[in-house]
């Protein structure tokens, strides 16, 4: 919750709405004329998932939430989130904890006398630069084609805008009143922007000698004093039924007329965006960009100029084509402004630089139906074959639920069943090797565990529109396994105690020894290792060492302290060589930095707390239960009062 308030506060009043979420599927796009959409609103489907001081928030403005910031992590990341996986990580929770912020903030708005005017909203509109064209001035066609990219209607947009205006602008009111003295910043950027260099050496746990195997006595003592770590898991032996789409493709090929059908209804969905190949430099400074525009406008190759300006080559990127929204948000708007073979001048992506130059351009354009003619028949096929499916499984459903056996099932629509004698709750056989399928039976499965023998799941649907019914033929409870199955396995863990605990024995020796005041360099050497030194390092800078490391360099209090600390090959010693203390004229920019972000900081922190007491002014009840029929993962089952 107070990050979505941070992340609010921080962003002007058109990239903050919906709190970021609806923003950041928005970036990059543009949008549209403002006469004749102003004065419209949307409403939702009624059923009910909390309410907000007795403003209800429907179920289905939830599920709309989740879908967008599946559909934004898709297309930021390329990652094939599903719905499930979302529902998982707590997604729907976290979104419907925001809205109830967002909500309290608008009551909040209201009771304070902020309000949207159309003319606010066609001004925030007009003035914001995503959708500005070359000239700085209000691009209508650009507006309306990137709120179609972004799957929005003009109305839609303005009624977002109407809502988040006076939220916005009691937000700002909060946060800008906040104010970090200047000594407490200061202290902050020294503390922060120190450097330290660290003498390290590395003891591994393999290398430590005189470490002895352990005996038949002690491996058999592990045995019987840990008797559960040593069993079988629970097997059960089961039927499956599964059934999906191409079960149900239709062999005869679609009509012609279905397919023009099909292209005329999915129109949209056959237009090819702008598309751009580009070519990326990342500098470490906006001096250094400079040098490599110049030198590429000139006729230079990028890499080159970037290797010329003392930049690293490794961090020039070659894209191939690209629509906007593939584009990061600092460099979208600027790559699609430019000409073919235009450099850009330096751009500010975060803590570093970029240089663009457009390789080609490829206008967008309507896919001819001819073009798409044999896409358009599978996805008829498919389409057919969805639908036919859906019907199987009503029937499936109702012959379950009236007794019916699986192969009674399986007989009627012509499916397949398989047997698996025997598969444990993670889904591995007896040998350790997964079952066939595993991904798409994952919730058929785990609802198979806590079956008794006989019965059978309900119709389980799986990530891939595809369902399955499991049938529990016996269950084989867990057994302990043998000695000799088991004793390789408890040897090896032994081993691997008595060299972790001799190794750090070897690094509290080794500690003691450079504290004495032996150079670690000899100590190393006695210890068959050798010293390293570090480069200068912040806290939370770039290093090779381990974070634990880190850690325990910047917590030693004086140059020449050690301290071993435990990593995942063994224990290195941590020896303080160096500080470097920062100066608060060495990084104005920096140090400007940190004040703006302490400000902020605390500003957020103050609308944190005001949105807490607002849940006592306008009281808040989660109703669980739909929320976990909507989304089927939370575990209880009666409605909670108050914020999850």
């Amino acid at each position: 919750m107070l990050q979505s308030l941070r992340q609010g506060a921080q962003s002007r009043i058109i990239k903050i709405f919906v709190f970021g979420t609806l923003f950041l599927a928005m970036m990059g796009l543009a949008m549209l004329d403002i006469s004749g959409f102003i004065g419209r609103s949307m409403d939702g489907p009624k059923a009910i998932v909390a309410n907000v001081g007795g403003i209800d928030i429907p179920t289905m403005e939830v599920e709309r939430r989740v879908s967008e910031e599946i559909q934004r992590i898709q297309r930021s990341y390329g990652a094939n989130l599903t719905r499930a996986q979302a529902i998982g990580m707590g997604m729907h929770t976290h979104i419907l904890s925001r809205m109830v912020d967002e909500t309290l903030l608008d009551r909040a708005a209201s009771a304070a006398g902020f309000a949207s005017t159309d003319a606010m909203v066609a001004n925030t509109i007009r003035a914001d630069k995503t959708f500005a064209d070359a000239n700085g001035r209000f691009d209508q066609q650009k507006f309306l084609q990137l709120l179609g990219n972004a799957g929005l209607t003009a109305e839609g947009f303005a009624d977002i805008l109407r809502k988040e205006l006076p939220r916005s602008a009691l937000i700002r009111s909060m946060a800008n009143a906040a104010r970090v003295p200047e000594g407490l910043a200061d202290a902050y950027f020294l503390a922060t922007h120190q450097q330290r260099v660290a003498q390290t050496m590395m003891l591994t746990d393999l290398s430590t000698p005189g470490v002895k195997d352990a005996s038949d006595a002690e491996i058999e003592t592990r045995y019987n004093a840990h008797p559960d770590d040593y069993m079988t898991p629970e097997y059960r032996a089961l039927r499956i039924l599964e059934l999906g789409g191409a079960n149900f493709t239709p062999d005869a090929a679609p009509e012609e007329e279905e397919l023009k059908t099909y292209y005329s209804e999915n129109e949209d969905t056959y237009y090819q965006r702008e598309q751009r190949i580009a070519v990326q430099a990342i500098l470490d400074n906006s001096e250094m960009a400079a040098k490599v525009a110049a030198s590429v406008r000139s006729g230079t190759v990028m890499r080159d100029a970037v290797s010329a300006a003392g930049g690293d080559p490794a961090k020039v990127l070659e894209m191939g084509w690209l629509s906007s929204d593939r584009f990061a948000p600092e460099t979208r708007e600027i790559a699609f402004s430019m000409e073919k073979d235009a450099v850009s001048d330096p751009i500010a992506a975060g803590e570093n630089w970029v240089v663009l130059q457009i390789k080609d351009i490829k206008p967008p354009r309507q896919v001819p139906f001819e073009e798409v003619r044999d896409s358009i028949a599978e996805a008829v096929r498919t389409q057919k074959a969805t639908d036919t499916l859906y019907d199987a499984v009503n029937t499936i459903d109702d012959m379950l639920s009236s007794g019916k056996s699986l192969e009674e099932v399986a007989a009627k629509f012509n499916l397949g069943l398989r047997d698996v004698v025997a598969v444990d709750s993670a889904g591995k056989l007896p040998d350790t090797t997964p079952l066939a399928g595993l991904s798409d039976l994952r919730g058929a499965l785990d609802a198979a565990f806590v079956l008794d023998a006989g019965e059978n799941t309900s119709l389980v649907e799986n990530d891939n529109n595809g369902f399955a019914v499991i049938e529990v033929r016996s269950i084989t409870p867990p057994s302990r396994l043998p000695l000799e199955k088991v004793r390789m396995d408890i040897a090896r863990s032994l081993r691997r105690e008595a060299q972790d605990r001799a190794n750090a024995k070897r690094a509290e020796a080794a500690v003691a020894s450079i504290r004495e005041g032996k150079p670690m360099n000899d100590v190393a050497a006695r210890n068959g290792t050798t010293a390293e030194t570090s480069k200068a390092m912040t806290f939370d800078g770039e290093t090779l060492l381990a974070p634990e490391a880190v850690s325990a360099l910047f917590n030693l209090k004086a140059v020449g302290d050690v301290e071993a600390v435990e990593t995942q090959e063994g224990r290195m010693l941590v020896r303080l060589a160096e500080i470097i203390p920062a100066t608060l004229g060495s990084d104005p920019e920096a140090l400007a930095a940190v004040r703006r972000q302490l400000s902020s900081g605390m500003g957020n922190d103050i609308v944190a707390a005001f949105v807490d007491e607002l849940k006592s002014i306008y009281p808040v009840t989660v109703h669980q239960r739909t929320l976990d029929l909507v989304f089927p993962s939370a575990a209880p089952d009666e409605d909670t009062s108050g914020e999850e």
